[in-house]
């Protein structure tokens, strides 16, 4: 069932705006990770504080998880989807340096975790269409979550202790220029003209 206009990925762009997506979702979620275990400007975590962070961001990664395995999101708005979760990403990319209280560290963690496993869902289930055996492009998309996942801390590890941010700023910009470029994946459908 397509609702509103998003319909099956095309085989030749598409796949690749979703192998972006997927390593931009798993290189966002990585900095963060690394971040977390870096001193902080505005917070100095414990080792207990890092650890419950860390839980709480597999916590919203369940969340999501489970949320659309009760919904038909995926299949029905997939577009609408990744955008809305992209933009929250970004989000929490841009707020996550500047977060002042362990309470707002907390919800951007939560939400990065929800973005992250919400862009995998949708990126697993629409690369996985026709145009090559789904198994190829499923073991590409494992592939780009690990580059994503490779690259991030490397990025932080190369960069200045206080250009750190910029890491993470990079990654949310990345975002929002895939939002922009969802229409490349999922286009609307064709307006037929009919001949009277």
């Amino acid at each position: 069932c397509i609702d509103g206009g998003d319909l099956p990925a095309p085989p030749l762009g598409a796949p690749l705006i979703l192998l972006f997506i997927t390593i931009v979702a798993g290189g966002g979620l990585a900095a963060m990770h690394v971040n977390l275990l870096v001193t902080r400007s505005a917070i100095s975590l414990s080792r207990e504080e890092i650890a419950w962070m860390l839980s709480l961001c597999g916590l919203g990664m369940l969340a999501a998880q489970i949320f659309h395995a009760k919904l038909d999101w995926l299949v029905t708005v997939p577009r609408r989807l990744a955008g809305l979760t992209l933009g929250l990403l970004a989000v929490a990319l841009f707020m996550f340096p500047v977060a002042a209280s362990m309470a707002e560290l907390s919800g951007i963690i939560v939400a990065a975790g929800w973005s992250s496993a919400t862009l995998r869902l949708v990126t697993s289930f629409w690369i996985s269409g026709g145009g090559a055996p789904s198994g190829v492009k499923l073991g590409f998309q494992h592939s780009a979550a690990s580059i994503g996942q490779a690259l991030a801390p490397l990025a932080i590890a190369i960069v200045a202790p206080g250009a750190q941010p910029l890491v993470l700023w990079g990654i949310g910009g990345l975002s929002l220029a895939l939002l922009v470029s969802l229409p490349l994946a999922w286009r609307p459908p064709a307006i037929v003209k009919s001949s009277a």
